[in-house]
């Protein structure tokens, strides 16, 4: 859902330890857009996301598009080297 909320501009607050650490270090992926939190630090986290709005949700628009193409990209390099063989 993380990519989806990118596609949106939305900020996200992924909470660690979840999901067989599938969502562990999209921070420093989605640099601004994404907070990662322990479940036991999941309220000031949330607080510093709050805080932080505006600049997280300009960071976030600004994957957005990233986002979104990324499926075509992905497809048309496997076209392309699906071709070679």
């Amino acid at each position: 859902m993380i990519h989806e909320a990118m596609a949106w501009g939305i900020p996200v607050v992924a909470l660690l330890g979840v999901k067989y650490g599938r969502y562990h270090n999209l921070a420093a992926v989605f640099k601004g857009a994404v907070l990662e939190s322990e479940l036991e630090n999941l309220e000031d986290t949330i607080e510093c996301a709050f805080s932080n709005m505006d600049r997280m949700n300009q960071c976030a628009v600004k994957y957005g598009e990233d986002v979104l193409k990324s499926s075509d990209k992905i497809a048309k390099i496997i076209c392309i080297r699906a071709k070679q063989n």
